[in-house]
C-alpha cells in the first residue's frame, strides 16, 4: 500500500533514506521543504509493516528489492505526472530500456590546492558555470525554478559549494545535491571553458570532497560518462554501485 508521508512515520523515513545516495536526494528535499508545503510531497510503501520504498513528486525512488509491489508504484507514479523513474538496483523488467549510470565513492583522499567557500548570497553564481553550454532560453528556464530550490538548500545547511575565482570572477564549482549527517553526493562540478585545463574543477572536487569526509560522510557522485569516471577515478573515487533509470 502506498502512503502519503506524515510525522509518525518521518524517523523511519529518515532511517531509511540517509545512507544510499537516491535516499539522500530524496531526504534533503524532506529536510529543505518539510511535510507542510504543496511544492514537494513524500510517500511511501509498505510491506509486512515496514518502509519497503519511498519517493517524491519528481520520480526519484529508493526501494528494496523482494519487498515492494512495483506494478503498483510505477502505476501511482505515473498517476501523479512523474515521467521518469530512478532506482539503486537492477530491476527484473522485461521489455523496458533501463538506463545505468556509475556511483562512485570518495576513498582515497587527495591533497586540495586552495579554494573558495561559496555563500548563500553568491550561491547562484555557480548557475552560468555549470549551465554554460545551454541556449540562454533554455538557461532562463531552468534558472526559475533551480534558484529558489538551491538557495534555500543553502540557507538551511544542506548543500554547500567550493569555487575558484579569477580575475574577480567566479570560474569553476563543485557542489552538493544533498547532505545529511551519513552522506553526500556531489553535483554542479563544471569550470568554464575558456577557464579549463587548468585543474580547477578538480582543485574544487577533492577540497569539497576532503571537508565531507572530514565530517565523516560517505561521499557519492553519479556519472553517465566512462571518461568523466576515469577522471574522478584519479582524484581518489572508485566505483561503488549503479543508479538505474527509466523512462515512463
Amino acid at each position: 500500500m502506498i502512503k502519503l508521508l506524515t510525522d509518525e512515520r518521518t524517523d523511519e523515513f529518515v532511517s531509511f533514506c540517509e545512507s544510499t545516495v537516491l535516499g539522500s536526494c530524496i531526504l534533503t528535499k524532506l529536510l529543505a521543504y518539510g511535510l507542510d508545503t504543496p511544492i514537494q510531497y513524500f510517500w511511501y510503501s509498505e510491506s509486512d509493516g515496514k518502509i519497503s520504498a519511498v519517493f517524491n513528486k519528481d520520480g526519484s525512488l529508493l526501494t528494496v528489492s523482494g519487498r515492494t509491489d512495483f506494478d503498483e508504484l510505477f502505476e501511482f507514479i505515473r498517476i501523479i505526472g512523474c515521467t521518469s523513474v530512478y532506482f539503486d538496483f537492477v530491476p527484473d523488467f522485461e521489455d523496458r530500456n533501463i538506463k545505468r549510470d556509475d556511483v562512485l565513492i570518495y576513498k582515497t583522499p587527495f591533497e586540495a590546492g586552495e579554494t573558495t567557500d561559496i555563500d548563500s548570497e553568491n550561491i547562484k553564481n555557480i548557475f552560468p558555470i555549470i549551465y554554460e553550454d545551454r541556449t540562454k532560453e533554455e538557461r532562463e528556464m531552468i534558472f526559475g525554478s533551480w534558484y529558489p530550490d538551491i538557495s534555500l538548500k543553502k540557507r538551511r545547511g544542506l548543500i554547500r559549494a567550493k569555487g575558484i575565482a579569477h580575475d574577480n570572477k567566479l570560474v569553476s564549482c563543485a557542489a552538493t545535491c544533498a547532505e545529511n549527517e551519513k552522506t553526500a553526493v556531489i553535483t554542479g562540478v563544471a569550470t568554464l571553458k575558456i577557464y579549463r585545463r587548468n585543474g580547477f574543477a578538480k582543485r574544487c572536487v577533492i577540497s569539497l570532497s576532503n571537508e565531507l569526509r572530514g565530517e565523516n560522510k560517505q561521499v557519492y557522485l553519479i556519472t553517465d560518462n566512462e571518461k568523466t569516471k576515469k577522471w574522478y577515478e584519479k582524484m581518489g573515487f572508485e566505483h561503488f554501485s549503479y543508479r538505474y533509470s527509466y523512462a515512463l
